[in-house]
């Protein structure tokens, strides 16, 4: 899919398995509520058109029918507005986001301003500059993954978490691994 937005006044609700799969200028633009709440068996998945096994042990398809490998950065985001009500992303799993395009630095999950975000048993990876960048907000993250977020010597090193501008999140039980840096506290955007 390309991108859709959720306009203010309304909400979107996600069901348990889906399985999402974005081309280069897909993303999700949540002015309203986003309720993305999988289970422990039928995780949310949010990746790249490309992504034919994304991470799950039956394979989720060859949707472009094609020997093409994801990347990271291979769709834009899940970005939340500073306008989004009260959103869950849970048991959701984000894979190869990030594109650069509308920010210079931008982040698998986009939260701003304030939104408030529930975010559980959620897994965060291999995605482009950051698994998830936080501007001025302080959501909660319990339970979760966030690993595999890494640049290269001619991109420059990625965050698993990208906090900015006075951001103080909530993180419980929440495991970094094999990320460049696992938390950055502000960036040159801030």
């Amino acid at each position: 899919t390309g991108g859709f937005s959720v306009s203010a006044g309304t909400m979107l609700t996600i069901r348990p398995g889906v399985v999402i799969k974005f081309t280069g200028g897909g993303m999700i633009d949540i002015a309203g509520i986003l309720r993305a709440e999988g289970s422990a068996d039928k995780t949310i998945i949010f990746t790249s058109f490309s992504d034919d096994d994304c991470g799950i042990a039956a394979g989720c398809g060859d949707t472009d029918h094609a020997s093409n490998v994801p990347k990271a950065g291979d769709w834009f985001s899940i970005k939340f507005e500073p306008s989004a009500g009260a959103s869950v992303l849970a048991y959701a799993t984000v894979r190869y986001g990030g594109k650069s395009g509308f920010s210079e630095y931008p982040g698998a999950v986009q939260i701003n301003s304030s939104v408030s975000v529930n975010m559980s048993y959620l897994t965060l990876e291999r995605n482009h500059y950051a698994g998830m960048r936080i501007d001025k907000a302080s959501p909660m993250i319990s339970d979760s993954f966030i690993r595999d977020n890494q640049g290269s010597p001619s991109v420059g090193q990625y965050y698993g978490l990208s906090l900015n501008a006075s951001s103080t999140p909530t993180i419980s039980n929440t495991h970094f691994k094999n990320n460049d840096i696992d938390i950055s506290n502000g960036d040159p955007t801030s």
